[in-house]
């Protein structure tokens, strides 16, 4: 683990793979960790630089104000400020789930630090009534409880209705859930349940992004079906790979598919 003290945060990052070429970095989600993508940043970085972080109020990652603020705006700042720190100029980026919320942002606000965008799993839109009301009773479980309880809390509920596709990599799934609660700042998780809560729908702005956009979602990914078809249909350069059989995590669930997709999108970025 590495870090770097940005404007407002020290953030923790993990760096594999060679120094030369366009560095791909990888944003993972909502209650997330920089290793959530330990299974494969390795084949990532075969031929290219690849940094994970962890977003403020995440893993080791911490606002350095005795008042931090989580907002996406923030987060977007944080990155900016990592990218000139490490002096990467251009980057491909990747952001699952929220961390795709984030990454749309950037793009809007500093496209010309992106040669290419992951989109994974994620929305340019409000999120679906089940999503903000599951945000919403986590935000009020929380004020009378922790993040540690919690998180045993979800996962003794899931175990009575077993999901098929995280059981199946459920001996990975289940201890790094824990450790990623166990890390996270309670206020982070209010705050930035709050932010995707509220957020507004992107709509028209995301015709201004001009590089090449690929769009990643398992088919069993209800939840963020259409929002996938949405950004398929707003981003004048994006292609879209459905990987059968993956849930929210793609990139765990199916693995060879998902390196294949990302490879193919490396190489047409030459």
């Amino acid at each position: 683990m590495q870090t770097v003290d940005t404007k407002q945060a020290t953030l923790s990052y993990e760096k594999v793979g060679p120094d030369e070429g366009v560095p791909l970095v990888l944003i993972h989600g909502f209650t997330g960790h920089r290793d959530d993508f330990s299974s494969v940043s390795h084949r990532l970085a075969l031929n290219r630089p690849v940094i994970a972080v962890d977003l403020r109020g995440h893993g080791d990652s911490r606002g350095r104000l005795s008042e931090p603020e989580y907002s996406f705006q923030t987060c977007v700042s944080d990155l900016v400020d990592l990218l000139d720190i490490l002096g990467i100029e251009k980057c491909d980026l990747l952001g699952h789930s929220m961390g795709g919320m984030i990454a749309l942002r950037l793009a809007l606000s500093h496209h010309h630090r992106l040669r290419s965008l992951i989109l994974m799993s994620t929305s340019g839109s409000p999120l679906e009534p089940a999503g903000r009301e599951g945000l919403k009773r986590g935000i009020e479980f929380l004020k009378s409880s922790n993040l540690v309880t919690m998180q045993a809390k979800l996962e003794a509920n899931a175990k009575l209705r077993p999901d098929p596709i995280i059981e199946a990599w459920g001996h990975r799934y289940w201890p790094h859930q824990r450790r990623r609660y166990a890390a996270m700042d309670v206020r982070a998780y209010v705050e930035f349940a709050r932010e995707m809560i509220e957020q507004p729908a992107l709509g028209s702005a995301l015709s201004s992004i001009s590089c090449p956009v690929l769009i990643l979602i398992g088919s069993k990914d209800t939840p963020f079906l259409k929002a996938a078809d949405e950004l398929e249909r707003a981003l004048p350069h994006a292609t879209r790979v459905d990987l059968e059989g993956a849930g929210h995590h793609p990139h765990e669930e199916r693995q060879d598919e998902f390196l294949k997709a990302m490879d193919e999108q490396r190489q047409n970025t030459f």
